[in-house]
């Protein structure tokens, strides 16, 4: 899963260049994350010296082995925690052959009841267990936009995280329940629905095993319990039953593996996404199928009804609650973002940074601020561009320039608009950009390689709204109160420059217009 994030960590830098290495990181408590309530006080002893033991065993650990040559490969291993404590950890093929085996069991559970109920019935009961799975995330996602659609900013208070989840599942559940009673109605036995589990389930970790190997547990625990107990369950006279039995257990052995994720997604994700907060429920639910369809659903309904109330209860509890409050802030950045044609203020958040920008725009209209005022130039330096050498060959240009930034830059980016435009610096080449973070304030030296009438953009990123800014920024960071603050970047100016090379050299370009990136 960590190949597929879209995000970075300290590792990627050296993950990018092919060296191996060990990435550790924890999460909990990610509303102070990235924040100015981010301090030491709120670190946790016992993550951090998790931290220290997982470094120690790892170094003890390679300094018993001899380093692997460069060109050696490894392999992925499947690993995954045991309620209670404990690691299981095994090979891929061991994992892909344990996948493959669980199909072989679901492929046989599916050939005893087809024998005995016919095709269509089978074909019924696969049917009913993908419309389950995919239903439960669905009715979650539907639940949260409707709790938005109330009134719910996408950012809550972290107090009540637990609460949106709360009505996100129940709400899930309930529509699912009355699915399942559809599904009763219209004649899905226990049989027909364990033999439709346990293929959904083989099939996904099966799935997993040649994709996403790490995840292939999730699935493949239960798939050999519903496979390997159904196979011997339907033998008996009374298979609805004992579909039902082994569908309990393979529910319980879902609950076992996917709890913990279940907790982990509202740390990760936080509460914007419902379907996935909803989904770990998917496995389980579909597990207990035959359970659930014994007597024809009768208390299915009930449960309904009671998932229904129990949704109802906490979302409108949670939409009762203030959003944000100045002890847990929302997070929203006021930036300063200047081009060679002008500059205006902006509001720049993630994860609920329109319903905070939204109102930070309503408090500025509130005190009689213009929110779209004339662009303007406020910054009085700018990251600037000078051509130490260059020299022309059939129309391409090629030399040596020097990048200065601003006082205090956090970060300076280059870039260029052309096909024939690269950076390079110290022989590697950068194509048409690149960037620094903390740039040495004397300055940085690139070699280029552009031609006539190629653009030349270079910004740089200064944090805080102090100097010649302090003065036009104190409406918006007044407006925008106590009970939300800055994150990550932080409050900043942005000031952004465009050269074009003509035939004097590299000369200022104006646009038109604001270009904001």
């Amino acid at each position: 899963i960590y190949r597929r994030l879209p995000n970075g960590t300290d590792f990627t830098v050296w993950l990018n260049r092919g060296v191996p290495g060990l990435n550790f990181a924890f999460i909990g408590d990610v509303h102070a994350y990235h924040s100015p309530l981010d301090r030491i006080e709120r670190l946790s002893l016992g993550s951090l010296q998790h931290h220290i033991d997982n470094v120690m065993d790892a170094v003890i650990a390679l300094d018993r082995v001899p380093l692997p040559e460069r060109e050696a490969r490894g392999s992925d291993a499947l690993f995954f925690d045991v309620p209670g404590g404990g690691l299981v950890a095994v090979s891929a093929r061991t994992g892909r052959v344990g996948a493959a085996i669980a199909m072989l069991l679901a492929v046989l559970v599916v050939a005893q009841v087809a024998r005995r109920r016919g095709g269509g019935r089978v074909l019924f009961g696969i049917a009913g267990a993908l419309v389950i799975f995919l239903l439960i995330p669905f009715f979650g996602h539907g639940a949260r936009a409707l709790l938005r659609v109330f009134g719910l900013a996408p950012l809550i208070h972290p107090a009540y995280a637990q609460l949106v989840m709360l009505a996100t599942c129940a709400a899930a559940l309930s529509g699912v329940f009355l699915c399942v009673l559809a599904l009763a109605r219209l004649g899905l036995d226990g049989a027909s629905s364990l033999a439709g589990s346990a293929f959904v389930f083989s099939l996904g970790s099966l799935a997993l095993s040649m994709s996403v190997l790490g995840a292939t547990y999730l699935l493949l625990l239960p798939a050999l319990v519903l496979a390997g107990l159904g196979a011997f369950a339907l033998l008996s006279r009374f298979a609805n039953g004992g579909a039902a039995i082994v569908g309990i257990a393979g529910a319980t052995c879902a609950a076992l593996v996917w709890a913990p994720l279940q907790v982990a997604l509202l740390d990760a994700m936080g509460t914007m996404s419902g379907g996935l907060l909803a989904a770990p429920l998917a496995p389980g639910v579909v597990a207990l199928l035959p359970a659930l369809l014994q007597g024809r659903g009768v208390a299915l309904g009930w449960l309904s009804l009671a998932a229904g109330l129990i949704a109802i209860a906490a979302g409108g509890l949670v939409l009762y609650l203030p959003s944000t409050t100045a002890l847990e802030p929302g997070r929203l950045n006021i930036v300063w973002e200047e081009g060679s044609a002008g500059g205006r203020f902006e509001a720049s958040g993630w994860n609920g940074g329109k319903f905070l920008g939204r109102k930070l725009e309503r408090a500025l209209e509130e005190g009689g601020h213009d929110l779209e005022p004339e662009p303007r130039l406020l910054a009085r330096s700018e990251p600037k561009v000078r051509i130490l050498d260059s020299s022309e060959r059939g129309g391409t240009i090629m030399g040596t320039l020097e990048l200065v930034p601003r006082a205090g830059a956090a970060r300076l980016r280059l870039g260029g608009t052309g096909s024939d435009v690269h950076f390079s610096v110290l022989d590697t080449d950068f194509g048409s950009g690149l960037s620094w973070v903390a740039p040495p304030q004397e300055g940085v030296r690139v070699q280029f390689v552009m031609r006539r009438g190629d653009i030349v953009t270079v910004s740089d990123r200064v944090p805080g709204l102090g100097g010649e800014f302090a003065k036009p920024a104190a409406p918006w960071l007044e407006a925008r109160g106590p009970d939300i603050a800055p994150f990550g970047s932080g409050d900043r100016s942005e000031v952004e420059r465009q050269y074009q090379w003509t035939e004097q050299g590299l000369e200022p370009h104006t646009q038109g217009d604001v270009v904001f990136r």
